[in-house]
């Protein structure tokens, strides 16, 4: 007699990093028809109704099972993880040693999951109707309403917010006897006929150049391109020519790494291709997410300006995927970690597509790679406008004055003039950190043990920019027990804005960092192209690819740091930034200064940015690491261990390095493992083990670890970004 029943496994919903695991329940025959893998269901476990995802459909036999089996509680067969996420999230468990959860979360997103399971079906996908304003034939008589006609021959229909707009004398009560009169009626239409604002575009006469990079990309058998463009070179008009080759059912996915670039990029599509430009935000409301979802999975848009993370959207038909500015460290995401470029690379593997890395100032490994043919390398080397712009360096005798007397000087020169001055400084807040005069105790995080920033706009407080944790600081030391002892070390932010508003109390000053909320950073920089503002301080937002006029002075201060850190990529960093940042003036051929404040001006980055260009210093550096046996041609991976008491700590180190590295990689270093303690949920004491190795697969590590016993696997992280 066959006692084989159905039964489903299936991962929980649950963050708990212990509950990482499959667990078996009983379905009937109808319950196992309408299940696939990756459907959600609702489940008991531990006396609570849970969410869970089927990852495999079976017979069991109940007797084979120590404990007595629960089944299914409810299907929720319109919200299921498509194949192409499914093996994302197989991926990431594989190649990062994520738990299920985490990688479902950067799949699909907890809010965006919460929408589906509320609604409990697929939104309806016919479009609203529209009421929107039309032209008649009725000749305009009255002189104030006749700016009417000169704008409905730009476009055929109007929302009324939008005609208010664009119409400069005319309000409501003119818009009420417009329609009175019959110039205008209102009607409806559906939501996709219906044009954006009209702002007239000028098409750009493309150069050899460009038409040789864009008959490259669509006949060449190569995927990966490296489009190496001078600022200011048009890879927008390249982009917007790419997507005129493809076929009706295809798309592109363009992604920019933060919302300023991704506004000014979908407004310039907008304009070229209405109705088919998406502006895709998936940190915004659920149900305006869920439905872009839809409507990108249904092909409805077809040009997606967004985040890295719409790659994970089930595409009904993408072809190219674009990564602008694409050297910006926004591209490896933090919490979990991992690198957008080996997702990008697993995803051509599941489905063929072109990729093109876009930047000015490409990072050495990408460089590396170009060099060995995995991307083809697109050069771009002119710009339309030559930048006519003089390089400066200010020697620094100390760091009491954010900004030096030569450049506050400069500085009134150009306001004088009626010029716009901008200004980097790539730190938040007002000091980098505090420090106890007595007993020198330096407040740290208590979650990461880095040193806390100090802000004193608004309030006192000490906030850590890596967790977001902060808290309202008093000030007295609690190891020496002495009050007003603290005394701030490093200039952030709010002093050079403090120090401006001293001496140039007459001007406006703009200020936009990550602190600054994405509406507020629109306005500013409106308000400074429009000459509403002359001064914009910022960190290195405002140098990733913004498009700012009439800039003829720029001021780089705290460009210090990078030459100092210890990190293999500072000093890259450094350069690319000194070259985005030297993009934003100049844009329009204007004569224009560019400042540099330093201790260290004889520092061979400052001597060869004077006469390299980045092309070359790319070489340089290749040779430079190549000499000191240093990434990229070594590859790097980290492990992050966590363990509850610090004994097992070191016990769990040792297992790894001795045990279980070994058995895969036959030669390595380990670099100094790194000890402190982090809040998750409760104290752990973590330790980083960064590995350096040659050409094994260290991937194999992961499975070695996972199936020890000896090894917990629920305090394992697993990060080979840096690989080759």
């Amino acid at each position: 007699m066959n006692d084989n029943v159905l039964a489903v496994k299936v991962y929980l919903e649950i963050s708990n990093r212990k509950i990482n695991q499959e667990y078996t329940y009983l379905v009937n025959r109808n319950q196992y028809e309408q299940i696939h893998l990756g459907t959600t269901v609702e489940v008991e476990f531990s006396k609570q109704i849970r969410s869970g995802y089927v990852t495999k459909k079976m017979e069991i036999n109940p007797k084979d099972y120590p404990y007595q089996l629960k089944t299914i509680v409810q299907i929720h067969p319109n919200q299921q993880l498509s194949q192409l996420q499914q093996n994302f999230i197989n991926w990431f468990i594989i190649n990062y040693a994520m738990t299920f959860n985490e990688a479902l979360n950067i799949v699909f997103p907890k809010k965006h999951r919460q929408v589906k399971r509320q609604k409990q079906k697929i939104l309806n996908l016919e479009e609203q109707k529209l009421a929107v304003y039309k032209r008649t034939n009725v000749q305009i008589e009255d002189t104030r309403l006749q700016e009417l006609d000169q704008l409905f021959q730009r476009q055929q229909y109007y929302k009324r917010t939008d005609l208010l707009k664009c119409c400069q004398n005319i309000n409501d009560y003119q818009l009420n006897k417009a329609v009175k009169l019959a110039y205008i009626e209102k009607v409806e239409i559906k939501q996709s006929d219906y044009e954006k604002i009209y702002v007239e575009y000028n098409e750009k006469v493309l150069t050899k150049e460009q038409q040789a990079v864009i008959a490259t990309i669509i006949t060449s058998k190569a995927n990966n391109f490296l489009l190496f463009g001078e600022m200011g070179s048009g890879k927008t008009e390249i982009f917007i020519k790419l997507f005129s080759s493809l076929k009706a059912d295809e798309q592109m996915l363009i992604i920019e790494p933060n919302g300023l670039l991704k506004d000014e990029i979908a407004k310039r599509l907008m304009q070229v291709f209405p109705n088919q430009v998406l502006n895709y935000d998936y940190h915004s409301a659920n149900e305006k997410v869920y439905n872009d979802n839809l409507a990108i999975n249904s092909g409805r848009y077809r040009i997606i300006v967004g985040y890295h993370q719409a790659l994970f959207n089930d595409w009904a038909n993408l072809k190219y995927v674009i990564a602008d500015e694409a050297h910006a460290f926004n591209y490896r995401n933090q919490e979990p970690e991992y690198n957008f470029f080996d997702v990008m690379r697993f995803y051509q593997k599941q489905r063929p597509l072109k990729f093109i890395a876009a930047t000015a100032t490409p990072s050495v490994e990408m460089y590396a790679r170009s060099t060995r043919g995995y991307y083809q390398l697109l050069a771009l080397p002119k710009a339309y406008y030559e930048q006519d712009v003089t390089i400066e360096y200010q020697k620094l005798t100390d760091y009491q004055l954010p900004l030096s007397p030569a450049s506050l000087l400069a500085i009134k020169d150009t306001l004088s003039s009626g010029d716009k001055v901008i200004i980097l400084h790539n730190s938040r807040g007002y000091a980098s950190a505090l420090e106890c005069s007595s007993c020198k105790r330096v407040p740290k995080c208590p979650n990461c043990q880095k040193p806390l920033n100090y802000y004193v706009e608004n309030q006192e407080k000490l906030r850590c920019h890596h967790c977001n944790f902060q808290v309202v600081f008093r000030n007295y030391c609690s190891r020496c027990q002495k009050t007003g002892s603290y005394q701030p070390i490093g200039v952030g932010i709010e002093q050079v804005q403090n120090q401006l508003s001293q001496y140039f109390s007459q001007t406006p000053i703009h200020v936009v960092d990550a602190d600054v909320n994405l509406t507020n950073r629109r306005k500013i920089l409106n308000d400074f192209n429009t000459k509403k503002s002359q001064i914009l301080l910022g960190t290195q937002i405002i140098s990733l690819g913004i498009d700012i006029s009439d800039v003829t002075l720029a001021i780089v201060t705290n460009v210090d740091y990078g030459l100092i850190n210890q990190s293999v990529e500072a000093q890259e960093e450094t350069f690319q930034l000194l070259t985005q940042f030297k993009g934003r003036i100049g844009r329009r051929g204007e004569k224009s200064k560019l400042l540099v404040q330093t201790k260290y001006p004889e520092h061979y980055i400052f001597t060869k940015y004077l006469t390299m260009n980045y092309n070359e210093y790319l070489s340089l550096e290749l040779q430079n690491r190549y000499l000191l046996r240093n990434f990229p041609f070594v590859n790097y991976a980290k492990i992050e261990i966590l363990a509850i008491s610090y004994n097992d700590l070191k016990k769990h180190c040792q297992l790894i390095t001795e045990t279980i590295i070994g058995k895969v990689i036959k030669e390595y270093e380990i670099i100094a493992p790194k000890y402190k303690k982090r809040y998750r949920n409760q104290f752990y004491y973590q330790c980083q083990i960064i590995i350096t190795y040659q050409k094994e697969d260290i991937s194999q590590i992961i499975p070695l670890i996972k199936f020890s016993e000896q090894f917990p696997n629920n305090i394992i992280k697993f990060n080979p970004h840096f690989r080759r």
